[in-house]
């Protein structure tokens, strides 16, 4: 299952199947069962828009934009972080994943959030994304939506929040 919101425009509310043809009756009455009111004018705007032949080069152009901020953000922390951190890297998606090392594994991500918050930046704290609560170390930031000058401000005013919050437990 795929969506074109992500790619094109969020208030489309367009996505895809790729499934085996003998599914597509099942499909289709699943579909019936979930919602009737598929957005009919807006599958034949993004149809027209793929039949143009614009989609592809629309895709190359946001990979090379999100690579660039991806790239940039690894800067940032690596300038900002440095090993007080360790990050994922991934081959697609929108965000990274940090995990806090060394002596600010004691910091909670949670408390951490609140006091960037407080800084002007915003996470998404590990338990938020965990159904029982784990991952206290870590966060999840958005690489996708914000400019390399803006999300080096964000990861200057994180360096602070988590200095801030390391004197909270430190005493």
């Amino acid at each position: 299952m795929r969506t074109f919101s992500k790619v094109l425009a969020p208030g489309l509310r367009v996505g895809w199947i790729n499934a085996d043809p003998r599914l597509r009756n099942l499909l289709i009455a699943g579909k019936q069962a979930m919602d009737t009111c598929a957005n009919v004018p807006a599958q034949h705007i993004i149809n027209a828009y793929i039949a143009r032949g614009g989609y592809g080069e629309h895709l190359a152009g946001l990979r090379t934009e999100y690579k660039r901020r991806k790239e940039a953000m690894d800067a940032s922390i690596a300038r900002h972080l440095g090993d007080r951190v360790r990050t994922t890297d991934p081959d697609g998606g929108f965000f990274l994943w940090v995990t806090l090392q060394g002596d600010d594994v004691r910091v909670s991500s949670s408390r951490l959030f609140e006091i960037a918050l407080a800084e002007g930046v915003a996470f998404i704290p590990g338990p938020a994304l965990s159904p029982s609560g784990q991952f206290e170390d870590a966060f999840r930031l958005c690489f996708a939506s914000s400019t390399p000058e803006r999300t080096e401000e964000g990861l200057q005013r994180l360096a602070r929040a988590l200095d801030i919050a390391r004197q909270e437990v430190d005493g």
